[in-house]
């Protein structure tokens, strides 16, 4: 999967949203991810069945400058990359299989399921993409595109 959309905080430690499947009375009961912000810097935590973590993944790069920041989020075959700004900032390798292609989920955005840590700042242009992992070619041109409108790039 693909997670992407441009951010701008001043404040640490906060969740930007995820996807979840929740029953507060019940546990969790399927697999999901969430992002946010933590120690400055942009992280995404994916959860298998009752809680289990399969991967928490935090970056390298500071985030929390007041500025905005397009944040990139691949997933596949348990290989999880952020992207920062259109660069690859950290890889992980996971060894657990995760099921997220039918979590039955919400997408919940600048909060988790009223965990009460709502995002302190602005979230624009998010995009999931179920199913497929962007390249860092593709993922450099929009931010690109993006990041200046008048001039187009594209990737190969």
């Amino acid at each position: 999967f693909t997670v992407s959309l441009w951010a701008k905080t001043t404040t640490d430690t906060r969740n930007l949203g995820g996807r979840l499947n929740i029953l507060i009375q019940s546990g969790f009961k399927v697999s999901y991810w969430w992002l946010g912000v933590r120690t400055g810097k942009f992280w995404v935590d994916i959860r298998t069945n009752g809680w289990a973590t399969a991967q928490t993944v935090t970056g390298n790069t500071s985030v929390i400058d007041g500025a905005w920041h397009y944040l990139v989020v691949t997933r596949v075959a348990g290989v999880v990359k952020l992207y920062v700004d259109g660069v690859l900032d950290v890889t992980d390798t996971g060894s657990g299989t995760v099921d997220l292609t039918n979590d039955g989920g919400d997408h919940t955005v600048g909060d988790v399921d009223n965990a009460q840590q709502w995002w302190n700042g602005y979230i624009d242009e998010w995009r999931t993409i179920q199913g497929t992992a962007l390249s860092a070619d593709r993922i450099l041109a929009e931010y690109r595109n993006q990041l200046a409108p008048n001039t187009f790039y594209s990737f190969t």
